[in-house]
């Protein structure tokens, strides 16, 4: 704080003019210096200070409070899932229009619901908001596929919904995800798209997905059985589904194709589970593959249930390894692999309790009408 009377006399000396009126002063600047370096009022000040001295003013903390910045979570979950998908999963990033191709809709057979529209747009064809990120995958998948065996894309952009009862607009963050390809079968990339949603939660969350069959979500893009909704602790949030084969006539006779859409806006709502790290065990481990014959609607959940109950003291861990299925030499059935690790952290087992362990698994299994192949 310099007292008024000495910021008055120091600009005076510096030939400005200076007229006060309580404790408001209007300078007036020499032409001299007007037209080089003072112009606004922090040039004033360092003038004022420049003559008092800057070794005469003591520093002082900010009068307002101080506190950290939060890290936007979910900006945090984009870059990394973005990051994710293009290292990991060798996937291509688009940038598209908010709105919806007509011609192409059209051209490939996509209904859509009337939405909100643009107004006094360039191209009133392309005047509708989208609601879904598919017809935008399926845009870039059938220019694509026209010069490429494959075309894997990404795009977290923004989705809008017209909600008519208040005249509102729900605007949502999806990210989308198409995977096309020539040469391997729907099958194969339904467990691609399987396996990149369980990373992303698997990597940000530390959470187990469930994939329930599709009932309640009718697009005209949604394969009628090959479709599944993501679900994560109890919440919708998106669904993995293959395209109707009406709309894959239109793209390309040979293509298999599957979309995803995830709400990843609400990735902030999924409490992320602690990581828990267990010791590699120092003794040697057996691992053990068991092919099951099980009906052909069995949901590995239901396997994973049996391998619970079956309360064995040394399974370690264990992964689904391949599911095969062929309607001629297994009609109404399937066969699903598992690796099983059995092991100790405190001795190295015998052939007696190995063969214990995996006798209590069989049982269990022909229990349940799931009974190994042999």
């Amino acid at each position: 704080t310099i007292p008024t009377d000495v910021i008055v006399d120091t600009l005076r000396r510096l030939e400005f003019d200076v007229m006060q009126k309580e404790n408001i002063l209007s300078v007036i600047v020499p032409s001299f210096r007007a037209t080089k370096d003072v112009s606004i009022k922090a040039d004033l000040v360092e003038e004022v200070a420049r003559i008092y001295g800057y070794d005469n003013i003591k520093p002082k903390s900010n009068l307002w409070e101080v506190s950290p910045i939060k890290e936007d979570e979910i900006r945090s979950i984009e870059y990394e899932t973005k990051r994710m998908l293009a290292e990991k999963f060798g996937l291509s990033e688009i940038h598209s229009y908010v709105w919806y191709n007509e011609d192409k809709n059209k051209e490939l057979g996509i209904k859509v619901e009337d939405n909100l529209k643009i107004v006094n747009g360039l191209n009133k064809k392309d005047s509708t908001l989208r609601e879904y990120m598919a017809p935008t995958m399926l845009y870039y998948i059938s220019n694509n596929l026209r010069y490429l065996p494959e075309c894997n894309i990404f795009e977290i952009g923004r989705t809008f919904k017209y909600a008519s009862y208040n005249n509102d607009c729900v605007e949502k963050k999806v990210l989308g995800i198409g995977l096309a390809s020539l040469n391997k079968s729907e099958e194969e990339l339904l467990y691609e798209a399987k396996k990149i949603i369980d990373s992303i939660f698997k990597i940000q969350k530390n959470k187990t997905v469930k994939y329930i069959n599709n009932g309640s979500i009718n697009y005209s893009w949604i394969h009628k059985i090959n479709s599944y909704i993501i679900n994560v602790d109890d919440k919708n949030m998106g669904y993995i589904s293959a395209i109707h084969p009406r709309i894959i006539d239109n793209v390309n006779k040979k293509a298999s194709i599957v979309v995803i859409e995830l709400r990843i806006d609400n990735m902030d709502e999924i409490q992320k589970n602690d990581v828990i790290y267990k010791h590699i065990t120092k003794y040697q481990t057996v691992n053990l593959d068991l092919t099951m014959i099980v009906d052909k609607d069995v949901m590995y959940e239901q396997i994973e249930k049996v391998i619970k109950e079956a309360n064995l003291k040394f399974l370690m861990e264990y992964n689904l390894t391949y599911i095969y299925e062929n309607e001629e030499k297994m009609p109404g059935k399937k066969s699903v692999t598992i690796r099983f690790t059995i092991g100790s952290y405190e001795k190295t087992l015998s052939k007696e309790e190995i063969d214990l362990e995996l006798n209590t698994l069989i049982e269990n299994f022909d229990k349940n009408n799931m009974h190994i192949n042999k």
